[in-house]
């Protein structure tokens, strides 16, 4: 019979206080998000600089021609996130898109004991370790509806490989406004 661990088992809803000054130092706090929303709330929420967590275990998901293995959210609709008891972050948290609320009490949540998240094996990154970063393979811009008007044969250049003339179009602009990026 397998047994499970409950997450975190001493919540208080009251914040973690270093007994030594006094001061109030961060705690963990689960959020609750929008339904398949997880990784974006943890991105949103890096952007904003705060630490986030987001246990993920795989599954094999089977369609009809193929299987998969893929990385979903080992609690869906929830993220964690440290952040100290302040209003200030509190509000970053609730501002974010996505977010519904802070599990426990009522828009304050409620704090979780250090040791019941395992951080262990997200590694120390110096403050300019994302100096030199480039958008990977996961980055996906936000697209924008516009009325554009171009030479019928630019247009019919890029119709005659088939669907997808507007990606096409997309892609060879985003090469060159990426390459004058470069040079500048």
């Amino acid at each position: 019979m397998a047994t499970v661990s409950p997450i975190w088992e001493n919540a208080s809803a009251t914040p973690v206080v270093d007994t030594l000054s006094g001061a109030v130092s961060e705690s963990w706090y689960a959020v609750q998000t929008r339904a398949r929303h997880e990784r974006v709330v943890v991105q949103r929420f890096r952007e904003k600089g705060l630490t986030t967590f987001l246990p993920l275990v795989t599954e094999v998901r089977r369609w009809s021609d193929r299987k998969k293995s893929v990385e979903v959210p080992l609690f869906g609709c929830y993220v964690f996130v440290k952040m100290m008891p302040t209003n200030e972050d509190r509000l970053k948290v609730l501002r974010t898109d996505s977010v519904f609320d802070l599990v426990g009490v009522s828009r304050y949540g409620t704090p979780m004991p250090d040791d019941q998240i395992d951080t262990s094996d997200i590694p120390e990154l110096p403050p300019d370790a994302w100096k030199n970063a480039v958008r990977g393979r996961f980055y996906r811009p936000l697209k924008q509806a516009v009325s554009m008007r171009l030479d019928a044969d630019v247009v019919a250049w890029l119709k005659k490989r088939g669907k997808g003339y507007q990606t096409r179009a997309n892609s060879i602009l985003r090469q060159r406004m990426l390459d004058e990026t470069k040079r500048a």
